[in-house]
């Protein structure tokens, strides 16, 4: 590790163990985990996704077979007669 950085990480005390494990199998230091007792906060975080349309495929999908297997259906009965 000659051209590595040092790096600040934040660990849940119950992963510092197997972190401490890592970064010493990597050829690290072992690292002086200090405990830092942070209070409780809410946060508002806002979010962006995007629907494709190979998701809208699959939701569409299952709602046809899903309508396939439940009797009566006219949905089904409509298909399995147009075969």
């Amino acid at each position: 590790m000659t051209k590595s950085r040092p790096v600040q990480a934040y660990a849940d005390p119950a992963d510092m163990a197997w972190m401490g494990d890592l970064v010493v199998s990597c050829g690290g230091a072992p690292p002086a985990w200090t405990q830092a007792t942070l209070p409780e906060a809410r946060i508002e975080l806002a979010g962006t996704y995007t629907v494709t349309g190979a998701y809208l495929r699959a939701i569409a999908k299952i709602g046809l077979h899903y309508a396939l297997i439940v009797p009566p259906s006219p949905c089904a009965a409509h298909i399995w007669r147009s075969r």
